[in-house]
């Protein structure tokens, strides 16, 4: 994925894409779309795998600098399973192909609603462990959600759609741009306070009481950035999402609220989000003592605890989330990776 050539399609200089006979691949059936791509499985006609590409028009999509930046962020970050992996790229006179691993259950926001809370800390755990690479590789995420994490056909979780990402330097000073989705920005990023890694650990507390609870008790957030202006305020709506959910450990909770801290600075990293005693308790254990329990009659909410694989797609898809779509205030061309 070295080649680099010379060509006059617009693409920034920080990228050259190589030019691909489109044939080497052939097209099925979509798997999604958006406003600038639409995704496919691409079968490698050669060896006959079957990937997911992404196929982004550049006559619509009117920056194509953050085109190569999601390439580049790609590029940088090391293989890591809780990580999309990107196998090929390339462009034609009309598109960029970003070739990614197929992952055959979809967005994890299919799979959110009715999850127990053993499943609820297997998936949180691999997305923390996705964050510990990327912050490890200076890049910060900045649109962490349901809808931009994939589930494998074997029911592990990778963490996609790298668009929004960029390099991270602490010498440079902290970030500014407000972008990402609204309901999971961080209050510092909301309020234009100057940002860094914290975004995405705030966004890993959302997604966790979006998955314990059944919905984002910031939906309104964007409308209403003081929802999110002090911790009081904070707690406040986290109290009115348990009490829909009253089965929810306290271990969890606690675990939430040292992710949704409104000063970055309280706020846990995500080395030692995985250290927390929610995301570091052994999961056989904890199962096999609720289903012990369960059989024993000892308590009726096992079925809280213990639940179906991972693997099982619930019969109605998640509680509707405010605002999926993203937001940025930067500008086309503005601030390449950084």
């Amino acid at each position: 994925m070295a080649d680099i050539i010379t060509h006059s399609t617009g693409m920034p200089p920080q990228l050259h894409l190589r030019t691909t006979v489109p044939c080497k691949y052939r097209s099925g059936a979509i798997l999604g779309t958006g406003t600038y791509a639409v995704v496919k499985e691409m079968q490698h006609i050669a060896s006959g795998h079957t990937y997911a590409g992404k196929i982004i028009n550049k006559r619509a999509h009117t920056n194509l600098r953050s085109i190569s930046n999601e390439l580049r962020t790609q590029l940088l970050l090391p293989p890591a399973r809780p990580l999309l992996r990107c196998h090929d790229y390339f462009e034609t006179p009309h598109s960029v192909y970003i070739i990614t691993e197929l992952c055959s259950g979809g967005e994890l926001l299919r799979y959110m609603r009715g999850r127990n809370e053993i499943e609820c800390i297997g998936v949180v755990r691999q997305l923390a462990e996705g964050l510990v690479v990327m912050h490890g590789a200076g890049v910060v995420h900045r649109d962490l959600k349901p809808e931009n994490c994939l589930v494998r056909g074997d029911g592990s979780v990778a963490i996609a759609d790298f668009g929004m990402a960029r390099t991270f330097d602490p010498d440079l000073g902290p970030m500014t741009s407000v972008c990402g989705t609204p309901g999971y920005m961080a209050p510092e990023m909301v309020l234009r306070r100057g940002y860094a890694v914290g975004v995405d650990l705030w966004a890993l507390g959302v997604v966790a009481c979006f998955m314990l609870s059944g919905s984002n008790p910031f939906h309104h957030s964007r409308v209403r950035p003081e929802l999110i202006a002090s911790q009081q305020a904070v707690d406040a709506l986290l109290e009115d999402a348990w009490r829909s959910s009253p089965w929810v450990s306290a271990t969890a909770r606690r675990f939430v609220r040292a992710l949704l801290a409104v000063d970055p600075e309280a706020r846990l990293t995500a080395e030692r989000a995985l250290a927390h005693p929610w995301l570091a308790v052994d999961l056989l254990e904890i199962y096999f003592a609720a289903a012990a329990a369960a059989a024993e009659g000892v308590t009726k909410d096992a079925a809280k605890i213990v639940g179906p694989a991972m693997v099982t797609p619930p019969e109605s898809p998640c509680a509707t989330v405010y605002a999926s779509r993203i937001y940025s205030d930067e500008k086309p061309g503005e601030k390449p990776l950084r």
